[in-house]
């Protein structure tokens, strides 16, 4: 595509700013504040907020090149709970701790605090946002740490506040009003719609953690309550299934179709070591 110089266009200046409010863009750019919005809507352009020590659940994959996590990984992992911080040039997580979770084999629970700018990737099925880094994202161990960890995502309530446009898509944005260039978005542009159309799979898949402690507890309350099963699965978790399935069939009652390490999850309230 010819430059706007070859093409004999003067575009007007506009402000070296890093990043700006929307409201301040849809000045610059002589465009409503909904017009911006809008751009994001369609993938054209991301929108960011700003976080100051915001509790968050962090996404974060565990695994080793051939899917085995090693001894001296696990005792890492297990000693305190704890991994060191995540930095990008815009973006910090830190203070992340493992909380029990019924995530698949390599993925963990963690809480975790988040700083500085992150963007808007979608919302959960219980409202949640969910937000990514701005920049590349770079795991930061402090002396022995694990290895082979990658942050996916952050989820956290919705907060108010501000919503930013960073340089790169203010000048996008730019060079689309004014005739330069054309505003890819998820309507002409394959790569836009599949990116969206991932990320939009990616939010309805993720379960909200405080719905699924809650249905934990209540049942280990169910079973405890039991006079007959209560105090034997709540000693014996992981063996949970095969002790219910036998009360049961004597109950008269069918059979159990659920993942034993799953059952032994929700009764014990962690991973199973």
């Amino acid at each position: 595509m010819s430059s706007h110089k070859e093409l004999g266009i003067q575009l007007p200046p506009l402000l070296p700013l890093e990043y700006c409010t929307v409201e301040r863009a849809a000045r610059l750019l002589g465009c409503e504040e909904e017009d911006i919005y809008h751009w994001h809507e369609v993938g054209a352009i991301s929108l960011c907020v700003k976080l100051e020590d915001q509790s968050c659940r962090p996404s974060i994959r565990i695994k080793t090149e051939d899917g085995m996590m090693s001894l001296a990984e696990k005792k890492v992992l297990e000693k305190e709970g704890a991994l060191d911080a995540f930095i990008s040039t815009h973006s910090i997580l830190g203070g992340i701790y493992l909380e029990p979770s019924n995530s698949d084999t390599w993925m963990f629970g963690f809480s975790g605090f988040a700083n500085g700018f992150w963007k808007i990737r979608g919302k959960t099925e219980n409202g949640n946002w969910l937000l990514t880094t701005v920049g590349e994202i770079e795991y930061k161990p402090t002396g022995e740490g694990l290895e082979h960890v990658t942050l996916l995502s952050i989820n956290l309530p919705p907060i108010e506040g501000e919503r930013y446009v960073f340089k790169p898509d203010l000048e996008k944005l730019h060079r689309a009003i004014h005739g330069i260039e054309t505003l890819s978005n998820r309507y002409n542009d394959r790569e836009i719609a599949e990116s969206m159309r991932q990320a939009e799979l990616e939010v309805q898949n993720i379960r909200p953690y405080r719905v699924e402690k809650k249905q934990a507890h209540l049942i280990r309350l169910l079973i405890e309550s039991h006079p007959k099963l209560g105090t034997e699965v709540l000693e014996k978790p992981y063996a949970a299934c095969d002790l219910l399935e036998a009360q049961f069939a004597r109950d008269g009652i069918g059979t159990i179709d659920a993942d034993p390490v799953t059952v032994g999850n929700w009764i014990s309230g962690k991973r199973k070591k």
